[in-house]
């Protein structure tokens, strides 16, 4: 009966051991996604820095697992300010997935299209570019075509080309990807009002301020319906868009309306809250209220502090 009873207590020990030695990894990538999503940069930096160094000892350097590991970790090292080593951890991972002659699926189109974020950050919009072309020449010949895969592609590819001036082909992709996106989830859908947002950033860098606002009208009055993070960035593009006017009186409210939804959406602790904080202070600062620009800028320096404190 004892023994019975001993090893009924053990079960759940048994179930953590057996979850820690065959799903960690599936595990590690769970909590990575879900600290990335919630803007959480301080706990996804040092799970994929354990993460990197036991895939490089149980893999190898040189192993596809590994460099995932190396672009993630290389674009988290950059976001908190050490961009040299960030920089040269997202550029050995280039190199290998440059030269990688394995299988090329579904799962290593996915790669490529996280590759080109990692590299977008550190500057290298040539490589994100031909990333996600190479990601979508795999995933458009196959059959079945991942849809979704394709979609993302296609929005991060239009949003890089308008980044770096190559605006037609662009607006076509922009455009192409709105309708795809109001024939399958509706005009006033969360996915497509993510595209008009991400089209008036485009906007902006042509000084269309009347078709940037345009779409930003459009977003938010979708998106204001979803406490997430998508919002708080729809604010942030109508602020620099009215910023870009001179329309500083206006640009604040919608500051104010960033901070609070990117609060409610991360949390008070997060690096796009800081971000925000910051732009506030600049805008007051442009206003010549500098009490209030200093106390932004001391709120965002605390926010960064306690989360650079957290990672070391």
């Amino acid at each position: 009966m004892w023994i019975v009873l001993g090893f009924l207590a053990a079960l759940p020990m048994l179930a953590i051991l057996v979850v820690r030695l065959f799903f960690f990894e599936q595990w590690t990538i769970v909590k990575l996604d879900w600290h990335t999503a919630f803007g959480r940069s301080d706990r996804a930096l040092p799970l994929v820095k354990d993460q990197f160094a036991r895939l490089c000892r149980t893999k190898g350097e040189n192993h596809i697992d590994a460099n995932v590991a190396r672009y993630n970790l290389g674009r988290l090292t950059y976001e908190f300010g050490n961009k040299d080593e960030g920089s040269k951890l997202v550029n050995t991972a280039t190199d290998f997935f440059a030269s990688y002659q394995g299988k090329e699926d579904s799962h290593f189109a996915t790669y490529l299209i996280n590759l080109a974020l990692a590299q977008r950050t550190v500057e290298r919009k040539d490589q994100a570019i031909d990333s996600i072309r190479r990601a979508l020449l795999i995933e458009q010949n196959r059959v079945p075509v991942n849809e979704y895969l394709v979609d993302v592609g296609l929005m991060n590819l239009a949003t890089f080309l308008s980044e770096v001036g190559q605006n037609e082909e662009a607006f076509t992709l922009f455009g192409e990807t709105l309708q795809k996106r109001m024939a399958k989830h509706g005009e006033n859908s969360q996915q497509t009002a993510e595209v008009r947002v991400n089209r008036a950033e485009a906007f902006i860098d042509l000084q269309n301020w009347m078709e940037a606002e345009r779409d930003l009208r459009k977003a938010i009055e979708v998106l204001k319906n979803y406490p997430t993070q998508d919002i708080g960035q729809a604010y942030d593009t109508y602020a620099k868009v009215l910023e870009a006017q001179d329309r500083l009186s206006e640009a604040e409210p919608m500051r104010d309306a960033s901070i609070t939804a990117l609060q409610r959406a991360l949390g008070n602790r997060s690096t796009e809250v800081a971000k925000q904080m910051e732009r506030q202070a600049a805008l007051l600062g442009r206003m010549n209220r500098p009490t209030e620009q200093r106390l932004y800028e001391q709120r965002a320096a605390e926010i960064r502090q306690e989360l650079k404190c957290t990672v070391s």
